[in-house]
């Protein structure tokens, strides 16, 4: 046969049209695959034709034979609908009769009539009543076919729920490889222990009356990327749902391939099993359960809606826990906490109640909760090991009955939390009271750690999953209360570092909602919360004076730039009317924490959109533009009728980015730090170069209103004594910290200590909110109001330290370079002086051999110091100088420095120290001093490093000492604290020394044996400095041989009458000098014409020593500031040039 064209109404091949005659060979036989339909199956037909590819056409049906259905009075938008469902489609778009659309004529009999679906969600035509008996208006003609047009959308695209069904690679839409979505994915179902049973559920699931056949079907598995979600599938001739007794697991099963792949044929049998599910009735039963999770169950059927029943808990699948002796009212309430209810009012076993029998294994034993006020399970103790009297019997399944009360209607607190809308207690949305209403949290910014926080809040040992759950958003009503929630790993409340804002979040919407779930994880990790652990975490408000930035109506403690916000008995903001300028601006930015306002301006006039607050203050004015917060400056809380009616009048400001804290900060400087306003946190204290935090032993109010008046505050506003959010790697500067009610600085009756305090730890850091309170006690603090007060903990000029990612060490032997010089700390330039010299030196000063390499900081991997430059030009004339301050500079920054830092020197010094290389009799050494030139002076003799006794050490000594170590001058002497070890020798008393004197072995020797008529508590503690009368070019080395003739490296203004001669000889020089070097401006690089400074400073006999000192005449200009600088000796010839 060839030609053949059948039209499908012809009972055999042969009453079809053909010829005879053919061109074809064997390679071109015909071949085709039979397939008998169910009844109730579906397809569409096109001219004839029919496709399961089909989403609009004429509909037929299967029943005992393919026909069409009529379109009569019945059939219209519902059953249109329930069609396209079950062809695998969201909805009809439109429906009609063949008549009236061209899809073509279907040469086929009617075969039902009268079709009617009671509702528009049914999921197959099975669930709809029809008859057999046609109408004659349908019997003669098929114009009256009924057709569909389908949206294009496949059912299982839109919204799919754990647990759902769909049938895949079958020839109709009743038939095919079952799949599960589990996980946020398509999987199969193993076929081992797959039965009758499970195959009627899986078909009543998808709204037929019962399973035709199943494992019959010959097409391809499941794709081998696909996981398989089930094995031993289990069902009871009850269920309806794959979701009733099956749950999906975390991973593919690994025990089964997909040759198994279980396929299903589904069918219409009787009126009198019709389903009435729709595509809701089985969403909502597989939440993809973790570990700790409850429900009750009754009759064998669980729901989160039961109050009393069966427990089930799911631990790696669904289970029963023994009623043994441990289960008790204890178990029992906290059951009934988890499962949101306030508590127990009764407890028994099953065989002693009618909630039914409860067809599963036991899961967990001995249980044992050690607190009644528990909030889950996951709190509790329990075993995996099933005694035998619960092994064999469903009578000692445990069960209980809650009140009915919920536990967030039973005195809620701000901060509490509760999920909502899971399918079991342990997930759903993320709800937190706040204001007195029940609020979501925003997706954004939400991570890991803030899931961990929620969970632990709730009592569970961990998050499962988090925004992995389709359920339903919260209602439009309720605020959203966070939006880039933060939290820290041993957080365990949300309001340990989360405050309740004043009004809903406007930037993410009730699609974004946070959803969760949490799990029982570890024995280790059990948490010990309860209902009120996590009470008294959130305080509702900030106290008035708190000031915020906002930007689009949301507010942000990150901002430097917006909307500002002031908080006075409530959120408002400032009229910026004509007090409102550059003053009120910076001080603003300075309670924000930063150095100032680059700018300022109204709402109206800028894009940082509408903040949509009334307006709190007018007339804000601010008598200095250095005071420090808000609260120092008068207002009035009568708004003119200008600012009244329109938010384009909100004061706004843009701040500079610099911290006030990095820039110049003074020993004894606060700053507040975690907080969620700029008016409170942990107190930190500026201390030894580095920010530390204050014990709370001993602290009390008058304390706390100090550091909140040093900060530019009225009072404090409460105190708190537990800190989350330290760095336990910051020192801790105070302990029993004393303060009088006139005290405004830390300073005044405080001192930084040496070193940090030891007897307290980070647990009881002071963290404080200070407020506006009183017009009558406003504060004129500004920056520098406390600057001066700690003079003992300041270091002394020249002083060097390293610096790492925020935080300046002692012990580094590598970072950023940190000098201290005219009162504060700074960088260094590394321009082209900067070299393998001058890293020596540095590394010299800090007790080390050498330096291994050097570069600047955008280089390198030591993070940011936003210190200011404070030198440049560092050069020194010889690598191997003592101190840095022996080498000239500059406090002239160039342009390339001034506005970066990432042209920071730093340095990498070799770890050995330099008093362990080749140590030599009278080395001198300082130890356990903060700094590297302060300390405890030991000196080395006979092979051991000793100390000096205080008996008749004088500033003459303590200079020399200093000198030794290459310092020009001492600072302080016998002021620290520091006893040498008891092993330690004392090799000097009454220490010997002249004012030329720059070595401990120029008139003192080292003794046989160690001195006994002096303690350790006596021994000599120096720090050593600089100073522009002094110069000192010692290097290492220089004091190896005894000194008996006075010292040659050190030029000094001081002496004889022929020093005094010298010195007017030399000061005409210079004038001269200087009258032809004023009328030639010279570049700051032409350092060869420099006008030079000689000094004929030092007369012994016979002997000339010449220094030379550069100075530049038009340094006023030029350099900032005029000093004296050590530099090798000239060529006689050369010192009378001045061009």
């Amino acid at each position: 046969m060839d030609d053949v064209e059948c039209t499908g109404t012809e009972s055999t091949l042969t009453s079809c049209i053909h010829t005879t005659n053919h061109d074809c060979y064997h390679g071109e036989d015909a071949g085709v695959r039979c397939t008998a339909a169910t009844n109730g199956a579906l397809i569409l037909s096109r001219y004839n034709i029919t496709s399961t590819s089909y989403y609009y056409g004429t509909v037929r049906v299967y029943y005992n034979g393919w026909g069409n259905i009529c379109d009569d009075y019945y059939y219209n938008s519902v059953e249109a609908n329930v069609i396209c469902h079950q062809l695998g489609y969201t909805g009809a778009s439109s429906y009609s009769r063949a008549g009236l659309v061209s899809y073509g004529t279907d040469y086929l009999f009617m075969k039902w009539d009268d079709v009617n679906c009671a509702s528009s969600s049914y999921l197959s035509i099975a669930q709809c009543s029809y008859s057999t008996s046609i109408d004659s208006g349908c019997t003669n003609s098929n114009s009256y076919d009924a057709t569909v047009y389908c949206y294009t959308t496949r059912i299982w695209n839109s919204n799919p729920f754990p647990g759902m069904i769909r049938l895949q690679g079958g020839a109709y839409s009743n038939e095919g490889r079952v799949e599960v979505y589990c996980n946020g994915q398509w999987g199969t179902i193993c076929s081992t222990g797959f039965g009758t049973t499970d195959a009627n559920t899986i078909c009543k699931q998808l709204g037929y009356d019962s399973y035709y056949r199943y494992n019959h079907l010959s097409i391809s598995s499941g794709s081998s990327s696909q996981p398989i979600w089930s094995t031993n599938m289990y069902s009871t001739s009850s269920d309806r749902c794959y979701g009733t007794r099956n749950t999906c697991p975390s991973s593919s099963v690994t025990t089964c391939s997909h040759s198994n792949d279980v396929t299903i044929s589904c069918r219409e049998y009787s009126s009198s099993s019709r389903q009435t599910v729709t595509s809701s009735t089985c969403s909502s039963l597989l939440g993809n359960s973790a570990n700790g999770a409850l429900i009750l169950s009754r009759s064998n059927t669980p729901s989160t809606s039961y109050y009393y029943g069966t427990v089930r808990v799911y631990y790696n699948g669904w289970g029963n826990i023994c009623d043994d002796s441990y289960y008790g009212s204890a178990e029992a309430n906290v059951i009934c906490h988890q499962l949101g209810y306030t508590g127990a009012s009764s407890y028994s076993r099953a065989g002693l109640v009618s909630y039914g029998t409860d067809y599963l294994s036991m899961k967990w034993d001995d249980v044992n909760c050690v607190s009644s006020s528990y909030l889950s399970i996951a709190q509790c103790s329990y075993s995996t090991s099933i005694d035998s009297g619960c092994t064999n019997s469903n009578s000692y399944d445990a069960t209980v009955s809650c009140y009915i009360n919920r536990i967030w209607n039973s005195n809620p607190f701000p901060g509490m939390i509760r999920l909502q809308g899971g399918a079991y207690s342990n997930e759903g949305r993320v709800e937190v009271y706040c204001n007195g209403q029940w609020g979501t949290i925003c997706s954004t910014g939400f991570g890991t750690t803030d899931a961990n926080t929620i969970c632990k809040q709730l009592g569970y040992d961990r998050y499962y999953r988090y925004n992995h759950l389709s359920i339903s958003s919260g209602i439009s009503t309720q605020p959203i209360w966070s939006t880039n929630m933060y939290s820290t790993s041993s957080d365990r409340c949300y309001g340990t570092s989360n405050a309740c804002p004043s009004s809903s979040v406007t930037t993410c919407s009730h699609s974004n909602d946070v959803t969760i779930s949490c799990r029982e994880y570890s024995f280790l990790s059990r948490q010990t919360v309860t209902s009120s652990t996590c009470s008294n975490v959130v305080l509702s408000n900030p106290a008035n004076g708190a000031i915020i930035l906002s930007r689009y109506n949301v507010s942000s403690t990150s901002y430097y730039y917006g909307t500002v916000r002031i908080y006075y008995n409530g959120w408002g903001n400032i009229c910026d009317d004509s007090y409102y300028g550059s003053a009120e601006a910076n001080v603003i930015c300075h309670q924000l924490g930063y150095t100032g306002a680059s700018s300022n301006s109204r709402a109206g006039l800028v894009s940082y959109g509408t903040d949509y607050l009334s307006m709190k203050w007018d007339d804000v004015n601010c008598a200095s533009s250095g005071y420090l917060s808000i609260a120092q400056c008068s207002y009035s809380t009568y708004i003119d009728s200008g600012c009244t009616n329109s938010n384009s009048y909100d004061a706004t400001v843009s701040c500079y980015t610099t911290r006030i804290w990095n820039s110049n900060p003074f020993p004894g400087m606060i700053r507040l730090q975690g907080g969620a306003y700029s008016n409170e946190g942990r107190v930190e204290v500026y201390c030894n170069g580095q920010w530390g935090t204050i014990c709370s032993t001993g602290f009390g109010t008058t304390d706390a209103n100090t550091i909140c008046k040093q900060l530019g505050y009225d009072a404090y506003d409460s105190i708190s004594y537990i800190s989350s959010y330290s760095n336990y790697s910051q020192p801790i500067w105070s302990v029993n910290m004393y303060s009088t009610s006139s005290d405004v600085c830390f300073g005044r009756s405080n001192s930084c200590p040496s070193s940090s305090v030891s007897s307290c730890t980070h647990y009881n850091d002071v963290s404080i909110t200070c407020r506006e309170r009183y017009s009558s006690t406003r504060y004129t603090s500004s920056a520098a109001t406390c600057a001066g007060l700690i003079a003992s903990s300041s270091p002394s000029t020249g002083t060097i330290i390293f610096y790492r990612n925020g935080v300046s060490s002692p012990s580094y032997y590598y970072g950023i370079v940190q000098l201290y010089y005219n009162s504060r700390w700074g960088n260094i330039c590394d321009d082209y002086y900067y070299g393998s010299a001058e890293a020596n030196v540095i590394c010299h000063q800090l007790g080390y051999t050498g330096a291994s390499s050097y570069s600047r900081a955008g280089n390198v991997y030591y993070g940011t110091d936003y210190n200011q430059m404070i030198v440049d030009d560092v050069s020194c004339v010889n690598r191997n100088y003592l101190t840095l301050l022996q080498c000239s500079f500059s406090t002239y920054i160039d342009s390339g420095c001034t506005n970066t830092n990432q042209y920071d020197a730093t340095v990498y010094c070799y770890s050995t120290r330099i008093w362990n290389s080749n140590p030599y009799s009278g080395m001198i050494r300082l130890q356990g001093g903060v700094y590297s030139n302060e300390g405890r002076v030991e000196v080395y003799c006979n092979g051991r490093w000793g100390t000096i006794c205080d008996d008749g050490f004088s500033s003459t000594d303590a200079r020399t000492v200093c000198k030794q170590l290459g310092y020009s001058y001492y600072s302080r002497y016998d002021h620290l604290s520091l006893p040498g070890s008891s092993s330690q020798p004392i090799w000097s008393t009454q220490f010997s020394s002249s004012s030329s004197s720059t070595c401990f072995n120029s008139r003192n020797s080292c003794p046989s044996s160690s001195i006994t008529s002096c303690s350790h508590s006596e021994d000599v503690t120096v720090s050593c400095s600089y100073s522009s009368l002094y110069t000192n070019t010692a290097t290492q080395g220089h004091c190896n041989t005894s000194d008996t003739t006075g010292d040659d490296n050190i030029s000094t203004i001081e002496g004889t009458v022929g020093s005094v001669l010298i010195l007017v000889i030399a000061y005409i020089v210079c004038c001269i000098i200087c009258c032809v070097a004023s009328s030639k401006k010279k570049s700051k690089s032409d350092t060869s014409r420099r006008p030079v400074i000689f000094l004929l400073t030092s007369i012994s006999g016979s002997q000339r020593q010449f220094t030379t000192q550069q100075h530049n005449a038009s340094s006023t200009s030029e350099k900032g500031e005029v000093g004296l600088r050590s530099g090798e000796p000239p060529q006689y010839n050369e010192l009378f040039k001045t061009n």
